[in-house]
């Protein structure tokens, strides 16, 4: 890309958990979010980046900048949301997060594996008094500005589906993934994906991606520290009750960007436990991952806020209940005079 481009990425993401010990108890929780994000292609000098083989420039120094945030969570019992804009700071369960929007990051791609390096993060500030923020769920925590964050953002926006070679119409290409899931192992993707058009718009050459992914588990070879599993005699059996990994793509041939993206991805584990002093139970636990992107020269519309942004509405709130009595101002009234008996 030119350097000094904008774009702009508009991306939707929406995560869940859960997990079940049936039939004693079970959870969901789920978090909702929208990001509208400025790019810019900086000078190369902007950060320094090497060369690639035969001096010949590789790399691109991209700048992002948050413009804006909307996040919805859904816990076991209570729902907190933020907008950045209609919001003057953000509930205390999501305050940790209020350092997105404004937040500036700089970071080197390599164009040949569209991977990122030297990310460099400038929190946004956050407004509103930090006296009773709470401790991000493990959730939220998924989508804090954080490098680790970021990195698996930009990964999900090219490299993770990309193919690494030039295509004909019908073509396909594979990339291999491996993910570490705590106590139920490795979980590998083996990533197919189709060239399936090569189509003109407006005077450019736009390429439809089409990929699938076949997921499988290797269980982990000694079993993790828990008060089901270090019982004499335990076991354990790990497998996948149910996977799903797919995705479409329309990327922009004639200027190297993309232009629309939908990922979806979905994990189910089931463990089947059992131990010379306990009874046989199982355990379940579950994680699902979309992720919608358009990618456009201009920036996307924003609602018109009347009176500006207002302090969040918390859960009480929303239930019809106000978080505190609403002050009530004292009226003065004159007393009327005593009567006095006449003698």
């Amino acid at each position: 890309m030119p350097r000094g481009e904008v774009l702009y990425y508009d991306i939707e993401m929406q995560r869940r958990e859960s997990g079940a010990v049936p039939p004693l108890l079970s959870y969901t929780t789920s978090i909702e979010e929208r990001r509208v994000i400025r790019q810019k292609v900086l000078p190369s000098a902007a950060i320094r980046a090497p060369s690639s083989p035969g001096n010949v420039p590789n790399y691109e120094t991209m700048s992002w900048k948050c413009e804006r945030l909307e996040v919805e969570e859904q816990s076991m019992r209570d729902r907190a949301a933020f907008d950045s804009l209609r919001d003057a700071y953000p509930p205390p369960t999501l305050f940790d997060l209020g350092n997105i929007p404004g937040a500036k990051v700089t970071f080197i791609l390599d164009r040949s594996t569209m991977k990122p390096d030297r990310i460099s993060i400038s929190p946004g500030k956050t407004a509103g008094a930090s006296a009773g923020r709470k401790k991000l769920s493990r959730i939220a925590a998924q989508i804090a500005l954080k490098e680790e964050n970021l990195g698996a953002l930009i990964d999900d926006l090219a490299a993770w589906w990309l193919p690494d070679r030039p295509l004909r119409e019908g073509e396909s290409w594979e990339r291999r993934h491996r993910e570490e899931k705590k106590t139920f192992g490795t979980v590998e993707t083996v990533l197919k994906g189709t060239l399936k058009q090569v189509q003109s718009s407006g005077g450019r050459q736009i390429a439809l991606l089409e990929f699938e992914g076949d997921v499988t588990l290797s269980p982990p070879e000694a079993p993790a520290e828990s008060a089901a599993t270090t019982r004499p005699g335990a076991k354990r059996d790990f497998k996948l009750e149910g996977t799903i990994c797919q995705g479409n793509a329309e990327f922009d041939l004639t200027h190297g960007r993309l232009v629309n993206l939908t990922i979806r991805r979905e994990l189910a584990f089931v463990a089947d436990v059992e131990s010379e002093e306990s009874e046989k139970m199982q355990l379940k636990s579950g994680s699902s991952f979309l992720m919608k992107v358009r990618v456009t020269e201009d920036a996307p519309p924003q609602p018109i806020i009347i009176g500006g942004p207002k302090p969040p509405r918390l859960e009480e709130d929303i239930e019809g209940q106000p978080q505190t009595a609403p002050r009530t101002r004292p009226t003065t009234q004159s007393k009327a005079p005593k009567k006095v008996k006449s003698p």
